[in-house]
């Protein structure tokens, strides 16, 4: 299924069938499992699905298809030759909240309510982070007030599996164990916290070795690719050479090593990166005129921004924000929105409907934007120096690949 181009510069999400959020459906209807209410399923090419009963899903953070093209050689050439790639699409906004929820759900954006990065969340009365599940700003978790299991209140792929009896196990970094994301979107199944790759590739072949006879996923996340694109950039030497690394590891490791007629290994991303130089980040923050007419400060990711005008502002809004977008940039109501289908189909959860404001900021390609939050963390740039983004719908954030390969 070919992306359709909503807006100049500007990829739609294929929600009917080619899109991240596709996947799970077409994982459960491979396993014979019920997936009511999710969107329609990816479809896979007939003689990998046939006979599975067991499926490998690994997502690497920010591996981009645009990217893949540029490192297809040694591990990851190996892999393509066994495998079947297809080119599908991230979510919108394309970021890791978003794209992991849609992942876990079979949900788009729209169904699941989390969409992006920073929510504005009314019954908090603040802008969060949604990795953390706290102010964006500082101050204690949300969590003290509701836990993350009972917020996010889609149906996940561990709790449909094992309403079928079938099993799940999340393989992951040991620091996500227990962290809020992973209790909403993981919630339901049981997890396994690993410290290097190596040990996440090891532990995932093994639980697939530990399920036979039985329906099961083990489902996998790791996320070195989008931690070099973000500091170094997603073309440097820095970002090639670990994607290389990348490709070799699982290669080795998981086409080499695992031996499993009845499984399917999946391959995939959340969302890719495009390169945003510093100088051209909007700091909506110091700018008196986006600030005036704003009523809260904008929310969503860097290269997607929600915006809430102040009462009679939007169209001063509007205006002002197209004028700092960059040549390309867009600025959309939520009619329109809704129209080019970005965030997913109609009707919206409730949840998504009180999280999205007036207006949709979409930065011209380069360009990117952000209201400087004081929670940096230590020994990372700051977030307003990074030289590779995402959240937006150029085909270097949106597009994405998938390889899907027996490993029998």
């Amino acid at each position: 299924m070919e992306p359709r181009e909503a807006l100049p510069g500007v990829l739609a999400p294929a929600y009917e069938g080619g899109s991240i959020a596709n996947l799970l459906p077409a994982m459960l209807r491979a396993l014979g499992v019920p997936a009511q209410g999710t969107l329609p399923p990816l479809t896979l090419p007939a003689e990998l699905a046939e006979g599975v009963e067991r499926i490998a899903l690994l997502t690497l953070d920010g591996w981009g298809w645009n990217q893949l093209q540029r490192g297809m050689e040694g591990g990851w050439a190996k892999l393509a030759a066994h495998a079947e790639l297809m080119r599908i699409t991230s979510v919108a906004p394309s970021t890791t909240t978003a794209a992991i929820a849609s992942l876990n759900t079979g949900l788009a954006p729209s169904q699941h309510g989390l969409l992006g990065y920073h929510l504005w969340l009314q019954e908090f009365g603040c802008v969060a982070n949604m990795v953390a599940f706290a102010p964006a700003a500082g101050g204690r978790g949300l969590d003290a007030q509701v836990r993350p299991e009972d917020f996010f209140t889609a149906p996940t792929a561990a709790q449909l599996l094992g309403q079928a009896g079938a099993h799940h196990l999340n393989v992951t970094r040991r620091e996500f164990l227990g962290s809020p994301l992973t209790r909403m979107v993981y919630k339901g199944g049981e997890a396994v916290g690993t410290t290097t790759l190596g040990e996440l590739l090891v532990e995932m072949r093994g639980a697939l070795g530990a399920m036979p006879g039985s329906a099961g996923v083990v489902q996998g996340y790791w996320p070195s690719i989008d931690t070099v694109a973000h500091a170094r950039g997603p073309g440097s030497a820095h970002h090639a050479a670990e994607l290389a690394m990348l490709g070799d590891a699982l290669a080795r490791e998981l086409l080499d090593k695992a031996h499993d007629p009845k499984a399917l290994l999946l391959i995939t991303a959340d969302h890719g990166l495009a390169t945003i130089p510093p100088e051209r980040v909007l700091r909506v923050r110091e700018h008196a005129e986006l600030r005036d007419a704003l009523l809260l400060p904008n929310w969503g990711d860097s290269r997607w921004g929600f915006l809430q005008s102040r009462e009679g502002q939007r169209e001063a809004l509007r205006e002002a924000m197209q004028e700092r977008l960059g040549p390309g940039g867009h600025v959309l109501d939520m009619g329109e929105v809704q129209r080019l289908g970005l965030l997913g189909p109609l009707p919206w959860c409730a949840e998504a409907r009180g999280r999205v404001g007036d207006l949709v900021a979409l930065p011209a390609p380069g360009h990117g934007m952000t209201w400087p939050f004081s929670w940096n963390q230590p020994g990372r740039p700051p977030k307003e120096e990074l030289l590779g983004r995402h959240g937006g719908c150029t085909p270097d954030e949106m597009l994405v690949p998938l390889m899907a390969l027996r490993l029998g």
